[in-house]
């Protein structure tokens, strides 16, 4: 395995980033069990919250020297769970409007991290040596792949969220697919199975 620095900081930084499990069986252990709809008010107010959480970790950009990059990948990591966590009290609504989307925001703040590592520069001291490929290898499989990962397990999330809603929810969830761009059959698969055609026909449209 390449060797840049100490890069344990970063690799368990990452691994912080995406902890915790997926799926209806996690809501249901993180809400207490069956969920009440309540008013869309408090699901927008929650909403909101979470939003500012995840202004502030997206204005948290890497950026060498080293030091910098470590501080700002734990301070990220941190932005990150918080953010997390307030969408995912959005989820346990059930609500019609903020649910699935709360969902489809965290794997956009995934892919936040992806594109920022990959826009990383070299560093100077790698530019003409042999280890640089080693270097990209381990960029990719340790800290860019994850991120992607959780992308894509939040998309199949939110996906399968949608099939809890009508036909238009699930239809505006396949225009976000769409938006985001990552179209991974993991990630379209649950509305494959929807009850709809028409979300069944335009969600197959997505399939590479």
């Amino acid at each position: 395995m390449f060797k840049f620095g100490n890069t344990l900081p970063f690799i368990i930084s990452v691994a912080f980033l995406f902890t915790g499990s997926w799926g209806h069986d996690a809501v249901a252990e993180e809400g207490g069990g069956e969920q009440v709809r309540p008013g869309e008010g408090e699901a927008e107010r929650l909403f909101e919250s979470a939003e500012q959480k995840s202004q502030a970790f997206q204005a948290v950009t890497f950026a060498f020297p080293i030091r910098t990059l470590k501080e700002r990948i734990e301070e990220k990591a941190k932005l990150y769970a918080e953010a997390r966590a307030s969408y995912r009290e959005v989820i346990d609504l059930q609500s019609e409007t903020y649910t699935v989307e709360s969902a489809f925001r965290i794997a956009e703040m995934a892919l936040d991290i992806r594109d920022q590592l990959k826009a990383l520069p070299i560093p100077p001291s790698l530019v003409t040596s042999p280890a640089l490929a080693d270097y990209r290898v381990w960029l990719d499989d340790e800290l860019i792949s994850p991120a992607q990962d959780e992308a894509v397990r939040a998309l199949a999330f939110a996906s399968e969220l949608a099939l809890s809603f009508d036909m238009a929810v699930q239809l505006r969830a396949v225009e976000r697919l769409r938006t985001i761009g990552l179209l991974e059959e993991k990630a379209i698969g649950p509305l494959l199975e929807s009850s709809y055609p028409e979300v069944r026909e335009a969600a197959s449209n997505l399939l590479p």
